[in-house]
């Protein structure tokens, strides 16, 4: 199996952040919940039995423990009242498994799967963490956590806008963007001309939320993508251009821009452009109310 970030599938877990696969993609829906496991694994064992297994010092594959308990959390079979405790433990865990990077991921990946502030303080370990796949998951588990003002230092993750890792810097704009940091747009801004098309596209959505102009034309070009046939272009298939419109589309739906309407308008009067169309008539619909 692999646990490379760039083969693992993102689900979607919160309006915000939604997912597809591989780097590109999470540019295309943004950041989230990610489960790399290229096979599902079936346990009758509760999240207590998982637990108690990765806190033993004789079990082995402590990860396979770790993977099960995400799916366990994610099928939301924890007591609210239990979580509190299950954090702890899983805290202590992360932090005894120094040589262990896919225990620490899945570890990421489950408390991600909780949504709740009290795993902060580890997904902010993770952000620092050594291996690349935890700092990936810890990124977008912080940008699914439900988008009311989070009380963490926004710096670590500013920090990670200057990664040379182009996964790492589309998941931190997108965490960023969810959160609506406001002194990350001057940065964010200046990512529309790097020289990854994938990070300029992070940028040009998130941007949208601070109805920021200079993210307009790369906006633009998003939203007049062809998919590429014989992939001569641009790369992306019929199903990834849908994607990366239809988050276009809602990102200027949610704060009410006018910015694009011409491209709107365009969009809408496309005879074969299915959901994107639709999309993009309601959307000026909204804004002409």
């Amino acid at each position: 199996m692999t646990t490379e970030y760039e083969d693992k599938k993102l689900i979607d877990k919160n309006p915000a952040v939604s997912g597809l696969m591989v780097p590109l993609a999470i540019v295309l829906v943004g950041a989230l919940i990610v489960f790399g496991v290229t096979r599902m694994l079936s346990t009758d064992r509760n999240y207590q039995d998982l637990v108690r297994e990765m806190e033993s010092k004789s079990f082995g594959n402590k990860w396979v423990a770790a993977y099960e308990l995400s799916k366990v959390i994610a099928s939301s079979q924890v007591p609210k009242d239990e979580i509190p405790e299950l954090i702890k433990r899983l805290g202590y865990i992360y932090k005894s498994s120094e040589a262990d990077p896919r225990t620490r991921d899945f570890i990421v990946v489950a408390l991600g799967a909780l949504n709740s502030r009290e795993s902060l303080p580890i997904l902010l370990l993770g952000l620092k963490d050594s291996d690349k796949n935890v700092k990936f998951h810890s990124l977008t588990s912080i940008g699914n956590m439900s988008t009311d003002k989070l009380d963490i230092e926004w710096g670590v993750i500013l920090d990670l806008l200057k990664s040379k890792d182009t996964a790492i810097k589309q998941a931190a704009i997108l965490t960023l963007g969810a959160h609506k940091v406001g002194k990350a747009e001057s940065m964010i801004e200046g990512l529309l001309d790097d020289e990854n098309r994938g990070v300029k596209y992070a940028a040009a959505r998130v941007l949208v939320s601070f109805k920021n102009q200079k993210a307009v034309p790369i906006l633009e070009d998003i939203l007049s993508l062809k998919p590429d046939k014989d992939n001569k272009g641009n790369g992306l298939d019929a199903r990834q251009v849908e994607s990366l419109k239809l988050n276009v589309l809602n990102s200027i739906r949610k704060v009410k821009w006018l910015a694009l309407n011409k491209s709107l308008l365009q969009l809408s009067q496309e005879k074969s452009g299915g959901k994107v169309s639709l999309q993009a008539k309601e959307v000026l619909k909204l804004l002409k109310n």
